[in-house]
């Protein structure tokens, strides 16, 4: 089943203009290191993970994803992480796991981007939230001969498809169950409980890295809406990457915060940064 989420402007109502909720903090957007997931270095799952020297060169093998503490919720039909021990995020609908002072978001959203596998001459790649989920989606495209970036293509369109279902299907499907739940009305309280962090996970190093690292170095040529480097020069790149960045922006307006979770791989692109 192929399912395409509409971009009107109903479904993709941003919380920062919803009168129920008030106005709501934009969170920063990740670029570069700051943007990947790496379990090891991750304070929500090791409390003293601050305090690890970190070289981005020489990442720790990916641990995975079954191995990873997680929680399928299933009024929401999402996995949570779980975070460090005695600090569940099993509790619904807050799944709050963090309480360190250097944390900046404190429960996290892991989304499973799989494939693409090539059948019947097409692309097809899952969006997994979890086993028994609703918001389970298949995302097929044409297999081009000959088209250069055919399959990088399908795999930033997946990524895409990933963002899409979260900012026009989780966050009003949370917002309704956050209302439901009759959390306080205070605004710091609804705007923590609605603030999350998304994990995309994917092993595809051409999604980590040209979101990660690629277009962190570029800005937005309004007038064209194109990509444009640090030289002001037009940068040619797939649509479907401006996408990602579009949709990565509008979900920091939401609150959501988008890291990327690289499975399978040890070194991430050509990342030499390393961290203290």
């Amino acid at each position: 089943m192929t399912i395409t989420i509409s971009d009107n402007s109903d479904d993709m109502e941003s919380l920062s203009h919803n009168p129920t909720f008030g106005i709501f903090t934009t969170v920063p957007i990740l670029c570069n290191s700051s943007a990947l997931f790496i379990p090891q270095w991750d304070e929500e799952l090791n409390e003293e993970a601050y305090m690890i020297s970190k070289d981005y060169s020489q990442t720790p093998t990916p641990t995975p994803l079954s191995d990873l503490p997680t929680y399928y919720c299933g009024d929401c039909q999402l996995t949570w992480f779980e975070g460090v021990e005695g600090r569940s995020g099993r509790s619904h609908p807050s799944h709050h796991t963090a309480y360190h002072i250097n944390k900046g978001l404190t429960r996290s959203l892991l989304v499973r981007i799989e494939g693409p596998e090539v059948k019947d001459r097409e692309f097809v790649s899952n969006v997994w939230f979890g086993d028994a989920s609703g918001n389970n989606l298949t995302y097929t495209s044409k297999i081009s001969p000959g088209v250069e970036n055919s399959q990088q293509k399908a795999e930033v369109e997946a990524a895409v498809l990933a963002l899409k279902t979260v900012r026009g299907k989780v966050i009003p499907g949370r917002r309704e169950i956050v209302k439901a739940a009759g959390v306080s009305n205070s605004q710091a309280s609804l705007s923590d409980i609605m603030h999350f962090r998304l994990v995309l996970a994917t092993d595809s190093t051409f999604v980590v890295d040209g979101i990660s690292r690629h277009l962190s170095n570029r800005t937005k040529d309004e007038p064209s809406g194109g990509l444009m480097d640090e030289h002001s020069e037009a940068v040619q790149e797939l649509d479907s990457l401006k996408e990602v960045v579009e949709e990565v922006e509008k979900l920091s307006k939401d609150g959501v915060q988008v890291a990327y979770y690289l499975l399978g791989s040890k070194v991430i692109g050509n990342l030499d940064v390393v961290e203290k």
